[in-house]
């Protein structure tokens, strides 16, 4: 079939030998593009509402994710949970308190008491981007407020010079980070250090020379041991 316009505004639709005629007159054709006009706004203003949807879901569940992140959130969930559930299991079975139903919350419910310490954001920060972590109860000092420093706390303090006899030998895998106030007090404890580390790994050598061979002095023997640990 065939569409024929006359000029009456007639348009015929049919073959040539017939033709039935339909009158369209221009309002008819103004509302029609009114409709389809109208429907197009529609489903953008559609578009546009679930965008506006989506991003503010996106942006709810990053505000979440980072709340979960701060340690201060982390810290009171757990003890939420242990005041919830108690300290029995604690490390066995873990914390679900999901699966406790709330009328046996009441009769589980234990005393929690907990201290909290002054902590600056930049701590904070490092703390929630893996950089530092927290301080424990048997670490005192405070942390730094500025510089390359901030927001962290040194392993160790030593107020006395007695107590430098109190450190530890370092194991093999462990380090230790000392800062200096200037490039110069570095320099000079680096030219202090090196002949000492020169002089622990020839002492080392000898001590498994003298294991290596056949001494009897119990004296020789036990001092080639303490020597070892500095390997």
């Amino acid at each position: 079939a065939n569409a024929f316009i006359e000029g009456d505004g007639t348009v015929s639709v049919g073959s040539r030998g017939r033709r039935n005629r339909i009158r369209i007159s221009e309002s008819m054709v103004i509302n029609a593009q009114e409709r389809r006009d109208s429907g197009i706004a529609f489903l953008a203003e559609t578009d546009m509402s679930f965008l506006r949807f989506s991003k503010r879901e996106r942006w709810l569940d990053w505000a979440s994710s980072f709340r979960r992140m701060d340690p201060r959130f982390q810290i009171l969930r757990f003890f939420n949970d242990v005041a919830r559930e108690g300290t029995e299991n604690l490390e066995e079975s873990g914390l679900n308190p999901e699966l406790i139903s709330p009328l046996l919350r009441c009769f589980v419910r234990s005393s929690v008491f907990t201290v909290w310490r002054p902590t600056s954001l930049d701590a904070i920060r490092k703390m929630m981007t893996g950089e530092g972590t927290g301080k424990g109860l048997d670490i005192k000092g405070k942390s730094a407020k500025r510089g390359m420093l901030s927001g962290y706390v040194p392993f160790m303090q030593i107020h006395e010079e007695e107590h430098k006899r109190r450190i530890q030998t370092l194991p093999k895998d462990g380090k230790i980070r000392v800062f200096y106030s200037n490039r110069e007090r570095r320099n000079e404890a680096e030219e202090y250090l090196q002949p000492l580390l020169r002089d622990m790994i020839a002492e080392v050598a000898a001590a498994k020379a003298t294991l290596a061979s056949p001494v009897e002095d119990d004296d020789i023997l036990e001092n080639a041991m303490q020597k070892l640990v500095w390997d």
